[in-house]
């Protein structure tokens, strides 16, 4: 039976958030400062997630996305959080305010 989860169109931004979780990190973390953000000029969500690798690194990911026109569009921006994280999340912020949909 394929276990992967399954995208729909009527999530609420918290299933979203969960999908997404699930997606990319095997659903092993819970959003932070889950939060309404617009995306683009669409209705949105934003949240954070905090980790720590098989290896030991400790990173942060930040997430922000929409349903638009019955599809998840999602932006991911994840680093070490010694350094990289908060080193480029200007970048990303950029990036993440820079989204347009036709």
């Amino acid at each position: 039976e394929d276990k992967r989860p399954r995208f729909r169109a009527a999530m609420t931004p918290s299933e979203a958030a969960e999908f997404i979780l699930e997606s990319l990190y095997g659903g092993r973390l819970t959003p932070k400062e889950l939060r309404p953000a617009p995306f683009g000029a669409a209705p949105g969500f934003r949240f954070e997630v905090s980790y720590v690798t098989r290896d030991g690194i400790r990173r942060e990911a930040l997430v922000a996305g929409a349903i638009v026109q019955n599809r998840l569009h999602a932006i991911v921006y994840d680093g070490t959080a010694l350094h990289h994280f908060a080193r480029y999340r200007g970048e990303a912020e950029r990036v993440i305010d820079s989204v347009k949909f036709p």
